[in-house]
Order: structure tokens, then C-alpha cells, then sequence
């Protein structure tokens, strides 16, 4: 069955490196199909990438500026980094066509012809607009992958998108009520997933010896809270920032460094065979964080107003375990949940 993928899913993962797509490909390949690209989808995941690389390159020279400010040397001043952020762009679109093997015949063009449709689900707040009468875009792809189905030979579709509001539901699985009967009334099956991971969950395989107890033998606490503590410093500082703000009993200055990382609950191990031989293994692992934060207690503008503090938070972690003759050859946090953001 054919696949369409909405640009929330590259946005975390622009590189294709996660085992989630790795399993992806793996089902293309069982099954014989294709990633098919709505020219909307496509625009917007270019777009969302020149976004994050004019981003992080701000990012970095702004870095790079303040430790110039503290190096008397000049000689040893950090040069400002450059690219052609066009070519990059085109760079990263070449670079997704290969390795999802999307040809020109994949690719749906934009259809005029949908735009008194999307007005009218706009103004009658039907789905998938939402019930501000936003989300053209949605309207847009819903209409391209609907007719894109219907005249398909197997009249039957995968999407996957995080936009669970518009599409689906938050506390359920499954498209839209009134998708769904779109859909029966033209004798065609779009079936919807949330993420990769529900994906995954829909197409894994049963394995009775991999389970919580030999996911606990094959890898220690020790491994998983340096895998998870590693993750968390190379990924979004604002985010952990703004948890922790929640609970801080002070303004929160910012945040030292992570103390320590507990796991103390395992669930939902799904397994994944691959064409290969070689298993995928993805387990939910919840953990207490412990962090050093700088906190203001408000009363003046002097260090002396300021104090550290111990926070802690509990956060879910998404691992994978890539197993091999069953050995764990590899192993990797795909994501990491607040629980304030499950």
C-alpha cells in the first residue's frame, strides 16, 4: 500500500536517521510501494527546512560572537560559517527523493479546481478545517490524497501526519468520523496513523522471547540514562527550559546541568522484522529527571537574590534496540515526552 507523508513528520528528523524510517523503507520494499508526495507537502517540507538551517546557522553565529567577545587573541576569533542557503535547500530535496525513492510520478500537483471546496469546508468549519475555519493546507492535501486514491488501481492509501486535531483524534486512533464516511461513500480506504511509531505498532511483528525482562538484561539503567541525558543536551534547551519552568517554586534563570536520569518503568515493546533478518525493537522508558536549575526569588536584582535548586520532572523516552542474532547490535532514543506534553 502506497504512502503519503505529511511535513510534520521530516520536521524532527530532516536526515531520515530514525529507525522509524528506517522501518518505512523496509515496508516499501516488502510490499512494493511508493512514497507519494503532494506537491503542497513537498513545498512546505522544503520550506520547514530552510527554516531550521537559517535557524540553527543564527544560532551559531550568535555563539560564535560571544566567545569572540571573550577571546583576547584575535588570531584564535571564530570565523563566521557560510553557505548558499538555496543550494542547501535543493541539496536536502535531492537528498529525500533518493533515499525514499520518490520519482517524478509520485509527486501530485496542486488542482485549481479544489478551491471552492476548500472555501466551502472552510467556511462550514468542516474537517479537516478547524473549527476557526483555519487549515487551507489541510483541506488541500485531504482533497489531493482523496482523489489520488479513488483513481488508484487498489483504491487504498497509508497517510501519516501529527496532525491529529484535524485529521484524527488526540485520545484515538483512526481517521476522522466524517472523514471516514468521505471516504465510504467513494469506496476507498485512507488508513491514518498519528506517527511512525503508531505505523509501526500496526505493521510488527510478534517475537515471544523479546519482551520487558530481556529488554531490562540486554541494556542496563546506565546505558539508558546516558542515552536519554545525551539526547536531551543535544536537542531543544527552550523546551526542558519551559517544563522545568513549570514547576520551578521561582522564576527560573536557566539551567546548569542535568544531575541524574532514572528509568523506572518500561512499556509497549513493538518488534519489526526487517527484509534482513536484523530485528527493531521500540520500547516506551519512563524516567525521573533531576536537574540543577538558577532560580530569582524576586526580592532583588543582586546575585545575592539568586539561588540554585534541585527540579525534577518525569518524562517519557521512545528507545530503539536494533538486534541482530539476538544481540543488541545498536541502540538509540527516538524521542523524549515531558509527561505535561502527553
Amino acid at each position: 500500500m502506497d504512502v503519503v507523508l505529511d511535513s510534520n513528520v521530516f520536521r524532527g528528523d530532516f536526515n531520515l536517521k530514525s529507525t522509524g524510517f528506517d522501518i518505512l523503507l523496509d515496508y516499501l520494499e516488502k510490499t512494493q510501494s511508493n512514497v507519494i508526495m503532494p506537491n503542497i507537502v513537498w513545498d512546505e517540507t522544503l520550506g520547514l527546512y530552510k527554516r531550521e538551517f537559517e535557524l540553527r546557522l543564527n544560532k551559531f553565529n550568535s555563539c560564535r560572537g560571544n566567545i569572540n567577545l571573550l577571546l583576547t587573541d584575535e588570531q584564535k576569533h571564530i570565523n563566521a560559517l557560510e553557505f548558499n542557503i538555496t543550494k542547501e535547500v535543493e541539496s536536502f530535496g535531492i537528498f529525500v527523493k533518493n533515499k525514499l525513492k520518490i520519482r517524478a510520478n509520485h509527486f501530485l500537483p496542486y488542482n485549481d479546481s479544489y478551491l471552492q471546496e476548500i472555501v466551502k469546508r472552510a467556511i462550514n468549519r468542516e474537517k479537516p478545517c478547524g473549527q476557526e475555519g483555519q487549515g487551507f493546507r489541510d483541506a488541500l492535501i485531504w482533497l489531493t490524497i482523496k482523489e489520488y486514491t479513488r483513481t488508484s488501481l487498489g483504491r487504498q492509501i497509508i497517510f501519516i501526519s501529527n496532525n491529529s486535531s484535524d485529521f484524527g483524534y488526540k485520545d484515538k486512533l483512526g481517521l476522522h468520523e466524517s472523514l471516514q464516511e468521505e471516504c465510504e461513500k467513494l469506496d476507498i480506504k485512507i488508513k491514518y496513523f498519528r506517527n511512525i511509531e503508531e505505523f509501526i505498532k500496526e505493521h510488527s511483528s510478534k517475537i515471544d522471547y523479546i519482551n520487558i525482562e530481556w529488554i531490562k538484561s540486554s541494556i542496563n539503567v546506565e546505558e539508558i540514562s546516558a542515552l536519554v541525558t545525551n539526547f536531551i543536551i543535544s536537542g531543544d534547551p527552550a523546551k526542558l527550559h519551559s517544563y522545568v519552568q513549570e514547576i520551578a517554586v521561582h522564576y527560573l534563570i536557566g539551567i546548569y546541568s542535568i544531575l541524574k536520569t532514572t528509568p523506572y518503568e518500561y512499556s509497549n515493546v513493538i518488534v519489526y522484522e526487517m527484509l534482513d533478518g536484523k530485528l527493531i525493537v521500540h520500547c516506551n522508558v519512563y524516567c525521573t529527571l533531576t536537574v540543577d536549575s538558577l532560580e530569582s526569588l524576586g526580592k532583588s536584582n543582586g546575585l545575592s537574590d539568586l539561588v540554585s535548586t534541585e527540579n525534577t520532572i518525569q518524562i517519557i523516552a521512545s528507545l530503539s534496540l536494533i538486534v541482530e542474532k539476538g544481540i543488541v547490535i545498536e541502540k538509540s532514543i527516538n524521542s523524549v515526552n515531558y509527561y505535561n506534553n502527553i
